[in-house]
């Protein structure tokens, strides 16, 4: 499998636009009632200068909403060690806050520390076991810890809660692959195409199944779909390997040649 990408859909836990939308909304909510001569907002599209409208409202007048606003902010940029600083903070004002908690977990799975993330996911699922994205994340995190039983039964109560969303039912894949239950991975991986038809990587999974069950016209389909979607040249590697399998020598030669103009 294409691990890269494995990690890269194990961790697009939750919508990064969907959290800056949040965070900046937040400083607004700040601002405003501030009313602060040094504060704006006419740049924010820039993202050192919303960091810097984050310190500013703190400086004047901080709050846990601030501090969730700024974690979940700087986790949207990919900078989680300085998100979990701000998110420690927001704690200390309500241990209980689920979503400081949600925060916390999100930046210690990108950081790959899954121990620490399945205990403030689980905080978020205790109180509020509803939450499929919680679940969701639970079970990425139990993924990384290699629990793939435990990883399972919270991407099914994810899907239970909501079977709308291809990455929850391609993570399931990703599980069961993991504990080489080909033909369930094999379900899932095609339930989640079934939703999302344009994503490669989807196409990707279910090739490298068939590639490992020696079904190699089946995997040669699904490479050239997941090409004919976004082409790379790991998909081309993958597909010139099973032409070469079913010995199809000048065809796997000339997705060689394309491979090497990615």
């Amino acid at each position: 499998m294409n691990y890269s990408w494995f990690e890269k859909i194990r961790v697009n836990e939750t919508g990064r636009f969907g959290l800056l939308l949040f965070s900046v909304g937040i400083l607004l909510l700040y601002i405003l009632p501030l009313n602060a001569s040094n504060i704006t907002l006419a740049n924010t599209n820039n993202n050192s200068e919303i960091i810097e409208q984050f310190k500013r409202a703190i400086e004047i007048k901080p709050s846990a909403d601030l501090y969730k606003g700024f974690g979940g902010f700087l986790n949207s940029i990919k900078k989680y060690d300085d998100a979990i600083a701000q998110i420690k903070k927001a704690l200390e004002y309500n241990p209980d806050d689920t979503y400081a908690h949600f925060q916390y977990g999100f930046a210690l799975s990108n950081l790959k520390r899954y121990e620490e993330a399945v205990e403030h996911y689980q905080v978020v699922v205790k109180i509020n076991p509803s939450d499929d994205t919680a679940q969701n994340n639970l079970g990425s995190a139990f993924l990384g810890l290699k629990k793939y039983k435990k990883a399972i039964t919270h991407y099914i109560k994810a899907i239970e809660i909501n079977s709308n969303k291809a990455f929850y039912l391609s993570n399931l894949g990703n599980a069961y692959f993991a504990c080489k239950r080909y033909n369930k991975a094999i379900t899932f991986y095609k339930r989640a195409i079934k939703l999302s038809p344009k994503e490669a990587i989807y196409y990707n999974y279910l090739g490298t199944i068939f590639d490992k069950l020696r079904k190699y016209d089946k995997a040669i389909e699904c490479y050239k779909k997941a090409i004919g979607i976004e082409p790379n040249a790991n998909l081309y590697r993958s597909l010139g390997t099973s032409l070469i399998n079913v010995k199809k020598y000048d065809e796997a030669i000339y997705n060689g040649r394309a491979f090497s103009d990615q």
